[in-house]
C-alpha cells in the first residue's frame, strides 16, 4: 500500500504592528511503520537555503504536525522528506496558500520511495510542472539531450542545441502565466531554477569530458561506445568550452537576481565570476584587492557585490568548512566575511561551522594508524575485497572529495563507525577522484581523520565498477554497498548515514542472512 503524506502550507499576515508574515505548515503521514524525521530549512531572505538551520518537524503519534515558519520575502521553502533522499522545493510568497501530497511506496528493505507529488493551491499547476522538470533534467537526461549526438558537430551546434532545450523549459511556464494560472514571479523563478541547474551541470560535464581521453575509452570499452556524447572527441577542448560558456552567458545572464533563489543558480554565477577572474571576460565591477590575501578559491569572489557576494561566497565558505585542510585559511576567510557582512543572517551558521571545523581538525593527524591506504592497482572490486577482506563483511562508501553530498555525509562518521564496530563490519572508502588528485585526496582523508581503509580508483577499476556495481549506467556518488563474508555484494544502494535508523535496521537485517 502506498504511504500518503499530506503537507499544507498557508501564509497569513498578522495585523499587529511590526509582526512579519508566517507560513503555517501542516502535514500528515499515513501507514508509517515507525517514527521518521522530517526537516525544513528555515528561509533566509531570498536565498535558496539548503545549507543553514535545518529544523526538525516534530511528528505527533498519528504522524501529523503543525508548525509556523517566518517568511519575510518570496523564496523557495525546502522540505526534506523521510528516507526518500529528496527535497521538495515550494516557491512561496507572503499570503500564498499551498498544499502538496507526497505518495511513497516502500521497497523490500523497508525504505520509502517517492512515487509522486500532487499540488493544490497557489501556483499548483506551476509547482507540478516545476517538480516534474526538476526530476527530468538530471545528469543522464542532459547528457543525452543537450550534448550533440552526431559525429563532427561543432561548439556552435552545442550552443544552438542547448538554447533550444532551455527555451523549451521556459515556454510552458510562460504559457501558464499568460493563462493566469501562475504568477509572473513564480514563472520567472521556477524556470530560472531549472535553466541554471541545467547550465551548471552541462558546464561541469563538458569540463569533465575535456579531461578524459575519449579516444582511449572508445577503443578499450565497447560499452562506452553506446554513449553518443563520446562520439564528438574533437568537440571537448578548452577552446570550445570557453566559446560555449561566453555565448550562454549572453543568453542567460548570471547577474539575474532570480538566481539567488535557484538551487544551483549561484553555482552558475560562480562559473561566470571565475571566468572574469581568469581574464576571459571583462567586468564592469572593479576588483576588491582585499580578496587577494584569501584562499585561492575565495580570491575569485572579488568581482562580486551585494547579495550575489553574500550568498555565493557564504555558500562556498560553508563548503570550505567541510573540505579545507588549512586552519589558517579557514580563519582568514571567516574574518573577512564578518568584516564585509557583519549583520548577515548567514554569519551565525558560518561561525558555528567554522568553530566546529577548527576545533575537530588539526593540520597534523593524531590517529594516522587508524587509516590504511590500499595502494595496489586492483583491477576490480572482487580482487580488492578478496585480497584485503577475505571472510569479512565490508561497508563501502563510494565518494569523492569534490562531491558535496558525499562530504556532508561524513559528518556522521562517528555514528557509522560505532554501528559498524557493533556489527563487526569493516569500513572501506572508495574514492572516484582523479588519479592526478591523489595528493589532495590523501591529505583530505588525513586531515578529516577518516579512519578505515581507503582506495582511489584507477581507470580499469572504474570501468569494471561501472559494469559490476552500476550495471553500465553512469557512476554517481555518494553510494553505499555491503559485501558479505563470501565477497558478494548483498546491497547495492544502502540508506545514507544521515538516515541512521533506516541504515541500522537494514544492516542488521542483511547481517543475519
Amino acid at each position: 500500500m502506498g504511504i500518503k503524506y499530506f503537507l499544507g502550507v498557508s501564509t497569513i499576515i498578522l495585523l499587529q504592528t511590526g509582526v512579519k508574515s508566517q507560513v503555517f505548515l501542516q502535514g500528515n503521514f499515513q501507514n508509517l511503520k515507525e517514527n521518521q524525521k522530517v526537516y525544513y530549512y528555515k528561509p533566509i531572505g531570498s536565498y535558496n537555503n539548503i545549507y543553514y538551520d535545518a529544523q526538525e518537524i516534530a511528528l505527533k503519534s498519528d504522524g501529523s504536525f503543525n508548525i509556523s515558519i517566518p517568511l519575510y520575502e518570496s523564496c523557495f521553502l525546502n522540505i526534506v522528506l523521510p528516507d526518500a533522499n529528496g527535497i521538495v522545493s515550494l516557491f512561496a510568497k507572503p499570503n500564498d496558500s499551498i498544499s502538496v501530497t507526497a505518495i511513497f511506496n516502500g521497497n523490500q528493505s523497508g525504505r520509502n520511495k517517492l512515487e509522486s507529488l500532487i499540488y493544490r493551491g497557489s501556483n499548483s499547476e506551476g509547482h507540478s510542472l516545476y517538480s516534474n522538470l526538476k526530476l527530468k533534467f538530471n545528469q543522464e537526461y542532459i547528457l543525452h539531450s543537450i550534448f550533440p549526438c552526431k559525429f563532427g558537430l561543432s561548439a556552435s551546434d552545442f550552443i544552438d542545441n542547448c538554447i533550444s532545450i532551455l527555451n523549451s523549459v521556459k515556454k510552458p511556464f510562460d504559457s501558464l502565466y499568460k493563462q493566469g494560472r501562475v504568477s509572473k514571479e513564480f514563472a520567472d523563478h521556477a524556470s530560472a531554477d531549472i535553466i541554471s541547474k541545467t547550465l551548471y551541470l552541462s558546464f561541469a560535464i563538458f569540463n569533465g569530458l575535456t579531461l578524459i581521453d575519449t579516444g582511449s575509452i572508445l577503443k578499450n570499452n565497447m560499452e562506452e561506445v553506446k554513449k553518443p556524447f563520446f562520439y564528438n572527441k574533437s568537440l571537448y577542448t578548452t577552446t570550445n568550452f570557453e566559446k560555449i560558456k561566453l555565448s550562454l552567458y549572453q543568453h542567460y545572464s548570471p547577474n539575474d537576481t532570480t538566481l539567488l533563489t535557484s538551487g544551483l543558480g549561484l553555482s552558475y554565477c560562480q562559473y561566470y565570476f571565475k571566468d572574469i577572474y581568469a581574464g576571459l571576460i571583462k567586468s564592469e565591477n572593479s576588483y576588491d584587492s582585499s580578496f587577494l590575501s584569501l584562499s585561492e578559491e575565495s580570491k575569485t569572489y572579488g568581482f562580486m557585490t551585494g547579495k550575489f557576494l553574500e550568498y555565493s561566497w557564504g555558500k562556498n565558505l560553508h563548503w570550505e568548512t567541510l573540505t579545507e585542510t588549512n586552519s589558517y585559511n579557514l580563519k582568514m576567510n571567516i574574518k573577512s566575511f564578518e568584516k564585509i557582512f557583519p549583520h548577515s543572517q548567514l554569519l551565525p551558521y558560518l561561525r558555528e561551522r567554522y568553530d566546529l571545523a577548527i576545533s575537530s581538525a588539526s593540520d597534523t593527524i593524531t590517529n594516522e594508524n587508524d587509516i590504511t591506504f590500499l595502494n595496489n592497482p586492483y583491477k576490480d572490486l572482487k580482487s580488492l575485497i578478496s585480497t584485503n577482506f577475505k571472510g569479512k563483511y565490508v561497508f563501502i562508501d563510494l565518494w569523492a572529495t569534490w562531491c558535496s553530498p558525499c562530504v556532508q555525509e561524513l559528518i556522521y562518521k562517528s555514528s557509522i563507525d560505532s554501528l559498524l564496530r557493533s556489527l563487526k563490519i569493516e569500513m572501506l572508502y572508495i574514492s572516484i577522484d582523479r588519479e592526478s588528485d591523489k595528493q589532495k585526496w590523501s591529505s583530505f582523508v588525513k586531515y578529516k581523520k577518516l579512519g578505515g581503509y581507503h582506495f582511489l580508483v584507477n581507470n580499469e577499476f572504474s570501468k569494471n565498477m561501472q559494469i559490476d556495481v552500476y550495471k553500465n549506467k553512469t557512476i554517481t556518488v555518494p553510494r553505499y554497498l555491503l559485501i558479505n563474508q563470501n565477497g558478494k555484494i548483498i546491497s547495492y544502494n544502502l540508506p545514507r548515514p544521515s538516515s541512521m535508523n533506516s541504515l541500522k535496521k537494514e544492516l542488521i537485517r542483511l547481517r543475519k542472512q
